[in-house]
């Protein structure tokens, strides 16, 4: 699981585990609890519009790991986890 910057949303699954990256926890107070628009068990399917649909644990990890600013996340809540 990562905290994601600022965002600190927490994330597991990956390719090598043949799972979807997916929202597993969201801590309250911070941009992405107040937004309102991200559960967990939500699929990521883009970061920043980098496809995350095929990417391994680490791969999203990297890619996540310093986003600090603006996140444009598409995911998946019709399919929960």
């Amino acid at each position: 699981m990562l905290k994601t910057g600022f965002f600190k949303f927490f994330f597991q699954g990956g390719k090598e585990y043949d799972l979807p990256i997916i929202i597993s926890d969201i801590h309250e107070n911070t941009p992405a609890f107040r937004s309102a628009a991200f559960n967990p068990g939500d699929i990521i399917l883009t970061v920043n519009f980098v496809d995350m649909t095929d990417m391994t644990h680490d791969d999203a990890v990297a890619l996540l790991h310093n986003l600090v600013n603006t996140l444009n996340i598409l995911h998946d809540f019709s399919r929960v986890y």
